[in-house]
């Protein structure tokens, strides 16, 4: 699994993303709602166990909508 910090092109608002797949980023708070918890990469991070089974749910079964990596801007992974 791996997370990253992404922007979309051309551009927005740096957010947490899991990539899939290699080439393809799922928004996390636009899949799991944003707050506390899924919003910054350290609030993803503090979740502890709970989000990373959250997550590893969305590494198994991506939603439809997931993001090119070609259509984002990658950033440092904690900002």
């Amino acid at each position: 699994m791996k997370l990253v910090t992404f922007s979309p092109l051309p551009s927005g608002d740096p957010r947490p993303g899991l990539v899939v797949g290699d080439k393809r980023i799922v928004d996390i708070p636009a899949e799991l709602g944003a707050d506390a918890d899924t919003s910054p990469m350290l609030g993803i991070v503090r979740a502890g166990e709970t989000m990373l089974a959250r997550l590893r749910n969305l590494d198994r079964k991506p939603p439809a909508t997931t993001l090119a990596l070609a259509d984002v801007r990658l950033h440092a992974p904690i900002p």
